[in-house]
């Protein structure tokens, strides 16, 4: 099933699709590090052709339609995948709906982009909370001591924090202190 998803993925003519993968496989390559590129090295990047269409074409509101794209499962579990959720985590789940539903080439730039832009953002949303319950865990000299001898959970508590991304701070704080988290 993955196997043809991904198939079908490589060859869409979903304009909303189709401009987040190249802008996705752009990214990746102009950035040249990273899972994307110890993956595939030099075999898939940017002088292959593969993925190219975007970067230009963006700015001019072209959106290759035709080329072949080189689309891997770590490429939609850990770049498409977030893009699309970030919104939704954010609330406004209605303009990832709208790339994936649009039928204009370049609305599905656009949409693309926001979503690049709305994923950023969560991420330094999320990073933010993690510093802060970090700060709230280690200034906390009887929490400290307490985690050394037993296991209970962290539980940690903030204003303002962004609900739509609790769970992933809850998650960096497990992975950290490999204990249950509740944020």
């Amino acid at each position: 099933i993955v196997k043809e998803g991904l198939k079908a993925l490589c060859t869409t003519q979903r304009p909303g699709l189709r401009a987040l993968l190249l802008q996705v496989k752009q990214n990746a390559n102009a950035a040249g590090s990273g899972a994307y590129a110890s993956r595939n090295g030099g075999a898939n990047g940017g002088a292959s052709g593969r993925g190219s269409g975007a970067g230009a074409g963006a700015g001019a509101g072209m959106l290759d339609m035709t080329t072949p794209l080189s689309i891997s499962t770590g490429d939609i579990s850990f770049q498409v995948s977030p893009k699309i959720n970030a919104c939704g985590r954010l609330g406004e789940a209605d303009r990832a709906l709208e790339l994936l539903l649009t039928e204009e080439p370049s609305r599905a730039l656009a949409l693309a982009d926001e979503l690049i832009s709305e994923n950023a953002r969560r991420q330094e949303l999320e990073q933010n909370l993690v510093d802060a319950a970090v700060t709230q865990i280690e200034s906390d000299q009887e929490l400290i001591s307490h985690m050394k001898n037993c296991s209970m959970p962290i539980i940690v508590v903030g204003e303002d924090w962004h609900l739509g991304i609790l769970g992933i701070v809850a998650n960096r704080l497990v992975n950290r202190y490999q204990r249950t988290a509740i944020v």
